[in-house]
Parts: structure tokens; C-alpha cells; sequence
């Protein structure tokens, strides 16, 4: 989140300039109109669920918000660390809070503004995974 629930316009700006178009990103959704969010379809950049206000509805929100969830829990070290290793995890981009709790084994920060980083899977996590 921003100051004032504001979008992120520094995660904005380096979003456009180093990531691609196809580029995907979990987020926490903050309810329906959560700033964050908005930080990354602002960029046109394609979330892995959006705010459920925002979706479409010839899709089903809630495996997307499962999956988004599941993206979540394993950056968190629940266990779960695999799920960044699947097919669609290839590339993934996580926007956290900064106060967010991650694992340094599984993620490593790509870019840091006063009140995100978005974070990619960590260089040889997958491989050491197994």
C-alpha cells in the first residue's frame, strides 16, 4: 500500500520499465479496492487475481484467488514452497508490503519503494527444491 491508500506510483514506474507486458504479480487483495492491486493494472501489467470488483466474470475468481493465495502462503515459508517451482509461477513477480514476511531462501527482492517490494523466486530455489 501507498500513503493514503494511494497506488504505488514508484512500483508503478519501475513495473513499466523492467517488466514485460505478460509479466504476472501476486498481491495481497486489500477487500475490492485494494491500492496495490491497482499499482499493477495500472502498469498493464496482468495479476494472478484481481480485486473481485475487477474480474471477469467468464472467469473463476475464486480458483484465481486460491491460486494468488497459495503464490502468498508458500512466499511466507508455509510449507508450501513448491507451488513457486509449477509452470505458472515461471516468472512470477510478488508485491508485498514491506513489513510482509517472506522467506529469503524462496524469494529475493528485485525493487523496493517506502512501502512495497516486489520480489521474484530466488535464483536456484527450484533446482534445490527438488
Amino acid at each position: 500500500m501507498a500513503s493514503d491508500g494511494e497506488m504505488d506510483l514508484r512500483a508503478y514506474l519501475w513495473m513499466v520499465a523492467h517488466t514485460a507486458p505478460g509479466t504476472r504479480f501476486a498481491t495481497e487483495l486489500e477487500g475490492d479496492d485494494g491500492p496495490v492491486a491497482f499499482t499493477v493494472m495500472a502498469a498493464g501489467r496482468s495479476l494472478v487475481s484481481s480485486p473481485v470488483t475487477f474480474s471477469n466474470p467468464y472467469v473463476r475468481w475464486d480458483e484465481r484467488d486460491a491460486e494468488q493465495r497459495a503464490y502468498l502462503a508458500a512466499a511466507a515459508c508455509a510449507g508450501l514452497g513448491r507451488v513457486l517451482c509449477q509452470s505458472g509461477a515461471v516468472g512470477l513477480r510478488i508485491l508485498l508490503p514491506k513489513d510482509a514476511a517472506w522467506d529469503a531462501e524462496r524469494l529475493e527482492p528485485v525493487y523496493e519503494t517506502e512501502w512495497n517490494t516486489i520480489y521474484r523466486v530466488a535464483s536456484g530455489y527450484c533446482r534445490s527444491a527438488g
